[in-house]
């Protein structure tokens, strides 16, 4: 029965996740961006190892070409390989879940995805960080539960922690927060509870950490001018360098076993003192993940803040309240679950997996605001997604979230949100654009105004050609304008368009169709 009713929720996860991917939402002016990017492929050819900035890699410019060589070139195509690696990234932590943890947290997992705007809003988009991240993340998952529960150190698991860590920090310079953080647990495992059975995975991700700083620094080092020089030479060494690795480490996997035990048994990492010194550490940077990003994790999960952020809708108190009551008892049950397992020896009673993952959330948390002191949305997708999958496991073991009414509760809140989500997705609003904050960034609801107005002027005038003034504008209609295949019969014109703060209705945008000597 619950196998048939998983099935049942991950398929409509996967059809609100796809529905009307071309037109909603309103095409970003990033994604426009990746958008063009197979464009100066074909002109330029293999010109550079990164994306639009040296911390982001070239990867996903160069899957989306690869999409574009096979599909006609459409908004739908270009966001097409996010969801669907979004779309495994969900099945393979629900796998994950049920195996480790039983259904009822695979269960769990799948209301959590299928109650996400996060998810499912965010997830369509293509930038390189909502369409990979989660699914490379979701692979370091898999890894870990045969690493740390099968205790298995063949070369397959070994290589996929690796690779998966590589290919993360590539796609995104802020994926470097998961192995420093696997880092930072298993180090304190063994420097607390002296687990030598974390010895093997400590030095798997020191591996990690150090082969993925490498990879940053030569991405950094890689300009295009260099690049050109030295591609053949550094790209294959930068394509194996994870599976030699993973070869080098289980050939040496066992070495310096009797140095590191007495590094952490009572050396210098194994005293009381720098079993407090870690203490202090994981409390403190969790003080400031508190100050800094408590509040935004709430304005994400209750959802608000993707309705601001992505459909300009800024929801009445009495939808607004409710939402941010209900993701406040979805992130308590996580908060609440650790607080009981924290407590005197319960920790070390736990299966070993399941006080790692604990482990693993919390120095997440610790560490994250070396990363990240602002509030920008995309950049809370790793710790949401490994925030999610550890409520997964709390919320079977939170005894009040199990009683009859909590679950109509949830269940009441389910039906809520998707209501809301379908209102967006089916509707075609045009809303005024605004500015608000989420937890200390002031964010902007113009960035995913819908274009068609302009298009139609575009279309209209016959022109192809813009008065720069805004990236989040001209971009979209540039990459409208060349999958349309608009007609340029005004070749003397350009279009200057701005966003209309403070028009009474729509449409938001003013316009003007200038000489093409204007800039």
């Amino acid at each position: 029965m619950r196998g048939w009713l998983a099935a049942a929720m991950a398929f409509y996860v996967g059809a609100a996740l796809s529905f009307r991917l071309g037109s909603f939402p309103a095409l970003h002016g990033d994604e426009a961006w990746i958008g063009l990017f197979p464009r100066e492929l074909a002109r330029l050819g293999f010109f550079t190892f990164h994306g639009m900035t040296d911390y982001v890699g070239v990867l996903f410019g160069l899957l989306v070409a690869g999409v574009f060589a096979v599909l006609t070139p459409s908004a739908a195509a270009l966001r097409l390989l996010g969801v669907a690696a979004n779309g495994a990234a969900g099945l393979i932590v629900l796998a994950h879940l049920w195996k480790r943890f039983g259904s009822a947290s695979g269960l769990s997992w799948l209301y959590l995805l299928g109650t996400s705007a996060f998810f499912l809003f965010e997830s369509r988009l293509a930038w390189e960080v909502c369409a990979l991240q989660n699914l490379l993340l979701a692979l370091v998952l898999t890894a870990c539960g045969r690493l740390v529960a099968d205790e298995d150190f063949g070369f397959p698991a070994v290589w996929l922690l690796l690779q998966a860590t590589a290919l993360g920090v590539h796609n995104h310079f802020i994926f470097v927060s998961v192995p420093l953080s696997l880092f930072v647990l298993s180090a304190g495992a063994l420097a607390l509870e002296k687990d030598w059975s974390l010895l093997r995975f400590f030095r798997l991700a020191s591996a990690a950490l150090a082969m993925t700083a490498l990879l940053a620094a030569c991405q950094l080092l890689l300009t295009d001018a260099r690049w050109q020089e030295l591609r053949w030479a550094a790209g294959p060494f930068l394509l194996l360098l994870p599976a030699l690795a993973a070869a080098a480490f289980v050939r040496f996997r066992d070495r310096g076993d009797g140095v590191l035990r007495a590094l952490f048994g009572d050396g210098l990492f194994g005293g009381a003192r720098a079993a407090r010194a870690f203490r202090v550490f994981l409390a403190l940077g969790l003080l400031a993940f508190a100050v800094y990003h408590a509040a935004p994790l709430l304005q994400i999960w209750s959802n608000v803040a993707l309705f601001k952020r992505m459909v300009s809708w800024d929801p009445p108190v009495w939808v607004s309240v409710p939402l941010h009551l209900w993701a406040a008892v979805l992130l308590g049950a996580f908060v609440l679950y650790a607080a009981e397992r924290l407590k005197g020896t319960r920790l070390r009673q736990l299966p070993r997996y399941e006080r790692f993952l604990l482990y693993w959330l919390l120095c997440y948390g610790a560490i994250f605001i070396a990363f990240r002191h602002t509030s920008s949305i995309r950049y809370y997708l790793i710790p949401s997604f490994l925030l999610m999958a550890g409520t997964a496991v709390a919320m079977p073991r939170v005894g009040w979230l199990s009683s009859r009414r909590a679950l109509l509760a949830l269940a009441g809140m389910a039906l809520c949100c998707n209501i809301l989500f379908w209102r967006e997705m089916l509707g075609s609003f045009e809303r005024r654009p605004f500015r608000f904050r989420v937890g200390w960034r002031q964010e902007n609801s113009g960035d995913f105004m819908p274009k068609g107005r302009l298009r139609e002027v575009m279309r209209r005038e016959g022109i192809c050609a813009f008065v720069s003034n805004s990236t989040f504008i001209d971009l979209p209609l540039e990459f409208m304008m060349r999958v349309e295949d608009l007609e340029c019969r005004s070749p003397g014109k350009k279009l200057w368009s701005r966003l209309c703060y403070e028009c009474e209705g729509p449409p938001y945008f003013t316009w003007e169709v200038r000489d093409a000597a204007a800039r």
